[in-house]
């Protein structure tokens, strides 16, 4: 007569590894997020002037105007209030230099030729 196999007393466990593969994600998630957001300057501080924003290209170029700022040292920047409303932007005097602080992300524009978008707490305008 043949000899029966005792099996083993442990069960498998293929949940056992689950907690570990949660951390994980988790971690991933976490760093991944840092990773994205870090693109973000929050609180910075740009100097220049109230211009409007140069197009992309040598087509055709309008009489409209979307204002923006051009920073002393040539970066040009679409400028938004942090809250997402539309900027009053005209009313200032963009032969004078004005001080933008605010949250500074990437932004590639399809018209503008622009180096990023200034999610703005405020502007001072400078004597």
């Amino acid at each position: 007569m043949a000899k029966k196999h005792k099996r083993s007393s442990k069960k498998k466990q293929p949940l056992a590894f689950m907690p570990n593969i949660l951390i994980l994600g988790f971690a991933l998630f976490v760093l991944a997020g840092v990773f994205l957001f870090s693109n973000i300057a929050s609180g910075s501080t740009l100097r220049g002037k109230i211009v409007c924003l140069p197009k992309k290209g040598t087509g055709p170029h309008t009489l409209e105007c979307n204002f923006g700022l051009r920073t002393s040292d040539g970066r040009y920047y679409t400028l938004r209030s942090a809250d997402g409303s539309p900027m009053q932007l005209y009313q200032y005097d963009t032969a004078k230099q004005v001080e933008v602080r605010g949250s500074i992300r990437s932004y590639n524009s399809d018209v503008y030729n622009v180096n990023g978008i200034v999610d703005v707490d405020s502007i001072v305008v400078k004597q």
